[in-house]
This record gives C-alpha cells, structure tokens and sequence, in this order.
C-alpha cells in the first residue's frame, strides 16, 4: 500500500513538472517581449505581463498586464515575443512568423490568406528565408539539405 502511494506520488509529481516546464518560451521564460536582436538571450522575464499579442489591422504588438493596463509597440521595435501559451512568435517585415522547430535550423510557419507559408533561418536572429528546396541547398550543404529532405515533418511543408 505505501509503495503504491509513493509511486502515484512520484507520477503526480512528474506530471506537474511537465506542465509547469512544458511550454516555455526562449530562456524558459513564459511570457517575454524582446526588444532587441542582441539582447534575446540576456532579457529577463516579466511577471507583470498577462499575455501579448500582434494586433495586425492596428500594427502594432500589444502587451497586456496583470493590472489591466496595455502596452502598444511598433512592430520594428520588436524582435520577438513569447505569449501566455509559452509560443515564440519572431518580428520581422511587420509580420509574426511563429518557432515551430529548432533542432536542425530555426523553422517558422506564418498564415495568410491562401494558408501556410514555411520559413527558416540558421540561428534565432539571422536573416528568414522562404523554406524551398534552392534556399536550403543555398543554405547549406548537400548532405544537410539530403537530411532535411528525409525527414517527414519538414518533407510535407515543401
């Protein structure tokens, strides 16, 4: 009985865990706003901010605060932020292009109006380029683009 309630114990604990560390944003911060290209590693979370959003017919990045009170940016000002639901979403071109991967290279989605258009870059603050087989194979070697091209999930985005 007690080795039974140490090990629900144990999974409860490890479930909490998970959610709590799941959905982080870029330096596990759960909410942020980045000012700054250089400075995306070093800026520090704000636990004031409820949530932010890209208002696009006003252009401009709204920040909303736990005291209900709202913070509006142009976008140029912005590089990126991390809402409440631990998304990285990266400022470019007034447009929010949304992190969906990094483990090969930085790989964006951004919807318009016909769907889906794919983007990545090679580091969080290089230049996006349109994910289609001629800029990976000017990106990057041949062997690189051969494995980007078996694997499945980035296969179905071209």
């Amino acid at each position: 009985m007690q080795r039974k309630i140490i090990f629900i114990l144990f999974v409860l604990i490890n479930i909490t865990s998970t959610l709590l560390f799941a959905q982080r944003g870029i330096n596990n911060c759960p909410i942020a706003i980045y000012f700054k290209k250089d400075t995306l590693y070093n800026n520090k979370c704000d636990t004031a901010i409820k949530d932010i959003y890209f208002n696009i017919i006003a252009n401009k990045i709204i920040v909303v605060y736990k005291k209900g009170t709202k913070g509006r940016f142009v976008p140029d000002e912005i590089f990126g932020y991390t809402n409440a639901k631990g998304q990285f979403y990266r400022v470019d071109n007034n447009d929010k292009f949304e992190l969906r991967d990094k483990k090969q290279f930085y790989f964006y989605s951004r919807k318009s109006g016909r769907g889906t258009n794919y983007y990545f870059s090679n580091q969080i603050n290089s230049k996006l380029f349109r994910f289609t087989k001629k800029n990976l194979y000017l990106q990057y070697d041949s062997t690189k683009v051969k494995k980007i091209l078996d694997d499945k999930y980035y296969k179905r985005k071209l």
